[in-house]
């Protein structure tokens, strides 16, 4: 077993500057869970921003939800913690002591990139593994359009709501890019343009009250609408 204090901090002092500025770039890199390599050890970062906090916790099955186990430190605060062999799938929340000493409830992570399935809210570290895009024949194909005189008609839609499986459950994506596609191409669409996808715990509101927000692909659109478009 490793110590987490024994290793340093995963931010640096750019790190510290910047936030503080409030103009911090990459965020999205630096708070939240990252499983990571860090000082030749495998095992995931976790920063979060609560500057009023006396004290900020870890918390999951790994410690048995004790926030004693795994406190973080505060750095300007945020507080972060390098915590050794915890990765992929580990569900974890933040246990917070407010300024008044009191113990507040159990928080997600704001900046999680992965939640558990409602009616349960805990954190989920996300599998790090880069996407590998299979697209390049058609980047290639819109690098030579111009467009400015391309005509474009976008399709508004909320996956979650645009059509169910027969058993009334939710598409996967995959799914939906066999049917949704199609339908948005017969109808004369170029571009699909999607309502919030981000992680939300009440399925009815599209989307519009987020527990985490994801850092988005390179468009947020299917492209493969119209082939060649």
């Amino acid at each position: 077993m490793f110590d987490p204090y024994t290793f340093g901090p995963v931010l640096g002092p750019m790190d510290d500057y910047y936030i503080g500025e409030g103009s911090h770039l990459r965020l999205f890199d630096k708070l939240g869970a990252h499983e990571m390599e860090f000082e030749g050890i495998h095992g995931t970062h976790f920063a979060v921003w609560a500057p009023n906090a006396q004290r900020v916790s870890v918390v999951g099955p790994f410690n048995e939800w004790d926030g004693r186990r795994h406190p973080m430190r505060n750095r300007m605060g945020i507080w972060e913690v390098f915590i050794p062999v915890l990765g992929t799938g580990t569900i974890y929340k933040y246990e917070i002591v407010g300024p008044n000493g009191q113990v507040l409830p159990l928080k997600a992570d704001p900046y999680a990139r992965q939640a558990e399935l409602r009616p349960r809210n805990a954190s989920v570290v996300p599998d790090p593994t880069p996407f590998i895009w299979t697209d390049q024949k058609y980047m290639e194909e819109r690098a030579k359009k111009d467009w400015r005189r391309t005509p474009m008609s976008i399709y508004e839609v909320h996956l979650g709501s645009w059509r169910r499986r027969a058993d009334g459950g939710f598409m996967s994506y995959d799914q939906l890019a066999e049917q949704l596609v199609p339908y948005a191409a017969d109808m004369g669409y170029t571009h699909l343009e999607f309502m919030p996808i981000s992680e939300h715990p009440f399925d009815p509101s599209w989307g519009y009250q987020p527990t985490g927000l994801l850092r988005q692909p390179r468009d947020l659109a299917i492209r493969r609408v119209l082939p060649g478009w």
